[in-house]
């Protein structure tokens, strides 16, 4: 089944991802693995937990939505031996795996124009923390600026200089403004 899924992605966005979900705007690697298990009459388990958007309240008080958190399958199901009845949920307490960027790709080179000065990409400190216990959006930050100034496929210096000095300028920006500057950016220059 994960072959098949990996064939059906390989050539997915040329063929397979328009003939399995018809062109909306979400077709993606999503519909593969459902594919590949009825292909083979194979069963496949499909998370019931909804999918929770995280984002920020921008300057001109419109909710941006930057990604999705993605619950973890293991516990879902856990929960869906327990009552079977229930369909789609929304449980606070849902372990989060993982983060799909979809608002807001995280391309160093093009995340600059991205950004809203003065905003955190996934709402304020303190829902960050609550989410995942941490302040992961710092971690986050941490590896873009790494990768920033680290990254290999700058056209030069002049180029990987101005990206990195755009977003750590951004990241400072929102220590600053929280009243905890850290050095982040500079501990990585």
């Amino acid at each position: 089944m994960l072959l098949l899924a990996t064939y059906y992605n390989l050539y997915g966005p040329k063929f397979y991802y328009r003939l399995l979900s018809q062109g909306p705007p979400s077709e993606g690697d999503k519909d593969t693995l459902i594919a590949a298990a009825d292909a083979l009459n194979a069963t496949c388990y499909q998370v019931l937990e909804r999918v929770m958007s995280i984002g920020y309240i921008g300057p001109y008080g419109y909710y941006t939505g930057t990604a999705m958190c993605q619950r973890h399958p293991g516990d879902d199901y856990a929960r869906y031996l327990a009552a079977p009845e229930v369909g789609y949920r929304e449980s606070p307490d849902a372990r989060i795996i993982f983060i799909h960027h979809s608002g807001m790709k995280l391309n160093l080179q093009d995340l600059l124009s991205q950004l809203d000065a003065g905003y955190r990409i996934w709402g304020l400190k303190e829902q960050t923390v609550g989410r995942f216990g941490f302040d992961l959006e710092a971690e986050l930050w941490k590896e873009i600026l790494v990768a920033a100034c680290q990254g290999k496929h700058w056209k030069g210096w002049d180029e990987k200089r101005k990206v990195f000095d755009g977003l750590r300028g951004f990241w400072d920006a929102i220590l600053e403004k929280e009243g905890r500057y850290a050095n982040l950016g500079r501990a990585v220059a």
